[in-house]
């Protein structure tokens, strides 16, 4: 199994778990958690070879990404939050 592999399993595992945490509106869980893919994401997106870039990962982040937003935020939400979601069309 490659390692980029191993990261996009480990990354779907991660952004599961801020899911899960997110729905049972665990806050302060769900901010730990996305700290933690981030930083992932962060490194995913440097990634030179643009095969290792797992769009429907970036696309699920996203998605997570407004729903913390949500839970968060929820009065901060405005017409362009929707915007990094519309990218994946």
């Amino acid at each position: 199994m490659s390692v980029s592999v191993k990261g996009n399993e480990q990354l779907t595992s991660l952004l599961n778990d801020w899911y899960r945490a997110m729905l049972s509106q665990q806050v302060i869980k769900a901010t730990n958690l996305k700290k933690k893919i981030d930083e992932k994401i962060n490194q995913l997106s440097i990634e030179p070879n643009q095969e290792h870039q797992d769009q429907n990962l970036l696309l699920y982040y996203s998605l997570l990404e407004f729903r913390y937003t949500v839970l968060t935020d929820s009065l901060g939400i405005q017409q362009n939050s929707f915007d990094a979601i519309s990218d994946y069309d």
